[in-house]
């Protein structure tokens, strides 16, 4: 069983970093309605950038505090909810409206094959998308 419950929170220029005794999540948002997720095994995500990131900016304007067994970010636009003991995320308008949220249990686990893992960033969450859907 992998164990995603956040052990610690730093908040850094780049974003919001939360470790887990499997790996570190970090939420950067890009604009106010847009949130780039990523996720590594291990204690550090890679200094470098995937190539393929088309949007390499930081949105300044955003918050985040810690309440009981949530830690909650917030942009002008957006609401993310991470569960300290699962690691698991909800995705909510501003409003605190749910747009989508990940499992709670065995939450951003696929299977792997056999190549090498790099990290991946799985998640841009675009408000107009999500609307127009």
């Amino acid at each position: 069983r992998i164990d995603l419950a956040v052990r610690w929170v730093n908040k850094r220029p780049d974003g919001l970093y939360l470790q887990s005794r499997y790996g570190v999540l970090r939420l950067s948002p890009v604009g106010s309605a847009i949130v780039r997720v990523t996720f590594t095994k291990g204690m550090q995500l890679a200094e470098e950038t995937n190539p393929n990131i088309a949007v390499r900016r930081i949105e300044k304007s955003w918050k985040y505090k810690e309440m009981g067994n949530i830690v909650e970010m917030t942009t002008d636009e957006l609401c993310l909810q991470v569960d300290k003991a699962t690691g698991a995320i909800r995705y909510l308008t501003r409003d605190k409206n749910l747009l989508l949220s990940e499992r709670s249990k065995e939450s951003r686990q696929i299977e792997s094959g056999s190549g090498p893992v790099n990290p991946v960033s799985y998640t841009h969450l675009t408000l107009p998308t999500i609307y127009s859907v």
